[in-house]
């Protein structure tokens, strides 16, 4: 009896000690998410670099300021003589030169006697256009005295690598005459006597230059014949 008392006392004490003591329970962890990986920060874009080649390019046209000054009296890149200089480029130049003496004409007409040319340029800077407009009006020959004529021969004339050659006008003469004859630097057989003629026409008066009166301008109804020398700018 005393056993099973016991017994009763024991189990007993089981049950009371259970409700008392707790267990560990396992539980699962709830799942966390990772975070996001950090974006990288926006990088502001730079304006593409210009190439090297590109540069090199660039800096290798020269402008037209960076190509060689010529002085009075030296010669030009066609083997003229350079008598004028205004400075800097305009127009697509700057110098002009007058052709050598192995392409002077001696004593020949005007030309297209009679015939209205229409009035021609007188400054510097309209020989060209001057030229351009004799050779227009009197054609391949001239119509009077059926040859050639100082402004076509001007104008057909090829020296020096170059074929842009012209009559010059009466100002540009006057430019020869102040800047290579009166400084002896012309290459003229009789610089002192020359008598030249210019694209400049007025009323069917022809203007050509006369150094022996100090380099003045005179006009003629074209009935002599007068030595000329074409030019060109650059």
């Amino acid at each position: 009896m005393k056993r099973f008392v016991f017994g009763l006392f024991a189990l007993s004490m089981i049950f009371v000690l259970s409700g008392c003591l707790t267990f560990p329970v396992m539980t699962t962890s709830p799942q966390t998410t990772a975070p996001a990986p950090a974006q990288p920060a926006a990088v502001q874009e730079q304006p593409a670099q210009q190439q090297p080649a590109q540069q090199a390019v660039q800096q290798s046209t020269p402008q037209p300021e960076s190509v060689q000054v010529y002085e009075l009296g030296e010669r030009g890149p066609a083997g003229g003589i350079v008598f004028y200089d205004k400075g800097s480029y305009s127009d697509g130049w700057r110098f002009m030169e007058l052709a050598p003496i192995e392409t002077e004409i001696e004593w020949m007409k005007w030309g297209g006697h009679g015939i209205d040319v229409g009035e021609t340029g007188f400054i510097v800077g309209t020989g060209k256009a001057n030229t351009e407009q004799i050779v227009t009006v009197l054609g391949r020959e001239d119509p009077v005295n059926h040859g050639p004529y100082p402004a076509l021969v001007c104008d057909q004339l090829s020296y020096g690598g170059y074929d842009d050659w012209f009559l010059p006008s009466i100002d540009e003469l006057l430019l020869v005459y102040n800047n290579l004859i009166s400084q002896e630097l012309s290459d003229f057989n009789d610089p002192g006597r020359t008598q030249l003629w210019s694209s400049s026409w007025k009323n069917g008066w022809i203007t050509y230059l006369s150094a022996g009166n100090g380099g003045t301008s005179e006009t003629s109804p074209e009935f002599l014949g007068v030595i000329f020398r074409a030019v060109r700018s650059f």
